[in-house]
């Protein structure tokens, strides 16, 4: 995962963008939430090359980011994501 960039938007809100091997993520909550998050994708990157079982991934508890739901998967070969768009409306 790569981080790249952020913007404060009308309604103060933080937007971020980062990229994974697959997409390129938007994601738009608050300063708290985007806080959270970084922290998430840190513990992700730093889990990532814990060896489980070539096909075993282990989910860490989801971060809700303004109305969406995002999660991180470690194990294997990649960190996964997975992010469950409005999932709190």
């Amino acid at each position: 995962m790569h981080f790249m960039g952020a913007e404060t938007t009308e309604d103060g809100q933080l937007r971020v963008t980062f990229a994974s091997d697959d997409a390129l993520h938007v994601l738009e909550g608050t300063p708290a939430e985007i806080s959270h998050l970084g922290e998430r994708m840190h513990e992700a990157s730093v889990l990532g090359g814990v060896a489980l079982a070539e096909r075993e991934v282990a989910w860490l508890p989801e971060v809700t980011v303004g109305d969406d739901q995002v999660a991180f998967g470690v194990g294997g070969e990649h960190v996964r994501i997975r992010i469950t768009r409005g999932a709190l409306r």
